[in-house]
């Protein structure tokens, strides 16, 4: 194995010839307000977790005996 790979998940981090760890730093520019911003990631969360919702109430259902008014 190479001594680049060797040791850690990010041994490159490591590497640089000042021997200094570095982490790494993100800037993102949002050009949206907060509520715009809180929209699209409730729309995204709701569309990411739509289908455990649905197959949570479905099985809930059919563990009552009944299929209920989520069910189809």
């Amino acid at each position: 194995m190479d001594k680049d790979h060797e040791g850690g998940v990010f041994p490159t981090m490591n590497c640089f010839t000042d021997g200094k760890i570095r982490k790494l730093n993100y800037i993102i520019h949002n050009p949206n307000t907060v509520e715009e911003t809180a929209q699209v990631l409730l729309h995204v969360f709701v569309q990411t977790n739509a289908g455990k919702v649905e197959r949570k109430l479905r099985e809930l259902s059919n563990c009552n005996g009944e299929i209920g008014e989520f069910g189809g």
